[in-house]
């Protein structure tokens, strides 16, 4: 949520830490690199300097007066390090200055550009692929009707497929236990005509 003053507002609203930047684009790099998971996360303020000038620092402070501490993220060029130079003499607070380039626009945008090249890429792979969901849902739609229609003609199903499967095999079965008990009496019989002579089976 951004305020007049070209200020971020954090989720943790009683933090004493603002990160500043020179301009907009900065701060919404930043904080997209933080949510992806490309920097540390951070949890304070954002403040856009909207240039070179500290009066919109100044006036955050104002309205701000609990901030104690402020990471100085300007570019690294000469007039970044000039700007740099005088947030720390500000008093009142300590001033931390990033790492050299760390947060430096055409770091962060390009990481960013990075990010949204590779996610074209992957949409433009799946929609040749697969097509848009609406041509997926489409073509669903269409494999859904031809089954039934296929369905319907043949009188198949896949339940009465498998009743049908179920009863060969008791057919099979019952085959087999008769097959399996006339080879056992015959067995027998030529084992010891006189022990089946009289049997009526």
């Amino acid at each position: 949520m951004h305020s007049k003053d070209n200020s971020d507002t954090p989720d943790n609203s009683t933090t004493n830490v603002v990160a500043i930047f020179e301009s907009p684009i900065d701060c919404l790099s930043h904080q997209t690199l933080c949510k992806q998971g490309f920097i540390q996360p951070f949890d304070g303020w954002h403040l856009s300097l909207g240039g070179t000038s500290i009066l919109a620092l100044e006036h955050f402070l104002q309205q701000h007066p609990n901030i104690k501490h402020c990471i100085i993220c300007t570019d690294a060029d000469e007039a970044g390090e000039k700007v740099a130079a005088k947030i720390a003499e500000l008093s009142g607070m300590t001033t931390l200055r990033s790492s050299a380039g760390f947060f430096e626009r055409r770091k962060m945008n390009k990481e960013i550009a990075n990010l949204e090249n590779k996610r074209s890429d992957y949409q433009k792979d799946t929609k040749k692929k697969y097509g848009t969901t609406w041509q997926l849902e489409s073509e669903k739609s269409k494999l859904l009707k031809e089954k039934t229609q296929i369905e319907n003609a043949t009188g198949v199903t896949a339940a009465r497929e498998a009743e049908q499967q179920r009863k060969r095999d008791a057919v099979i079965q019952q085959q087999q236990g008769r097959d399996r008990y006339n080879a056992e009496r015959k067995a027998k019989r030529l084992e010891n005509p006189s022990v089946c002579k009289d049997d009526p089976r």
